[in-house]
């Protein structure tokens, strides 16, 4: 209990520092707000837009993209992993498109999506699913063949069929390797919806902070990639008390 209010208490304090230090080099005259910005202004923006609706509006427009995105993403991707996992020809032909899309940034890819999808939700639901749908095909694939093929005939021997091998072996297997890694897959969904949302959208937290540009605001751009990052370190937090719920199963 004890380490889990330090490791709360030290990033807190951490970021009252910061956010401290900010207020004083911009009030003092050290750095411009102007291109800077300010804490209080910043804080004066999400209050704005708490009381006129669109932090609501835009934080919701946002969390639809991610969990339709992250949707999408995460069926396809088990669907591919699990035909990599069972046909070894599958993902022998699968693996050299999985390096080149590992080794090259998929954010740089949403111009093609724009051009050829244009800018609705449809299209950046299917971004977002392209940008997670590699991640979670890899750990599919890794966590059904890092089951003990023995494991599976000695179910087989006691009676079971393919439908309950797949509901008590392959899939609560399945689900620790996605859990493990769902953090990873859900911090680059978001990323993938803040790039979309910021050229041809009328609502999202990506399009607040390409109004502030536009504007050349610095403080709605701050107050922008405020609200990201609590809707970040929610998401995570969430996602790390699932695991941590879920740490006896790979225990077993």
């Amino acid at each position: 209990m004890r380490t889990r209010v330090t490791n709360l208490l030290v990033p807190l304090a951490t970021v009252a520092l910061l956010v401290a230090a900010w207020w004083w080099t911009t009030s003092s005259g050290l750095l411009d707000p102007f291109y800077f910005g300010s804490p209080g202004r910043v804080a004066r923006v999400i209050g704005t837009w708490a009381d006129d609706g669109t932090l609501l509006r835009d934080t919701t427009a946002t969390a639809l993209v991610l969990l339709l995105g992250c949707l999408a993403g995460t069926v396809t991707g088990v669907v591919i992993g699990a035909a990599m996992a069972l046909r070894p020809t599958l993902r022998a032909a699968f693996e050299p498109y999985f390096a080149f899309f590992n080794a090259v940034p998929r954010l740089v890819f949403y111009p093609m999506f724009a051009i050829v999808l244009g800018f609705g939700l449809s299209a950046k639901v299917i971004y977002v699913a392209f940008v997670v749908v590699f991640l979670v095909a890899a750990n599919t694939a890794a966590g059904l063949a890092a089951l003990d093929g023995g494991l599976a005939d000695h179910v087989r021997m006691l009676g079971a069929d393919g439908r309950q091998l797949a509901i008590h072996l392959y899939g609560p297997s399945l689900l620790v390797w996605l859990l493990a890694t769902s953090r990873t897959s859900v911090g680059l969904a978001l990323q993938g919806v803040i790039v979309a949302e910021l050229i041809g959208t009328a609502a999202g937290l990506g399009h607040l902070a390409a109004e502030g540009q536009s504007l050349f605001d610095i403080d709605v751009v701050w107050a922008s990639i405020v609200v990201m990052v609590v809707v970040a370190v929610t998401l995570d937090g969430l996602l790390a008390f699932v695991e941590r719920r879920t740490e006896h199963w790979q225990a077993v």
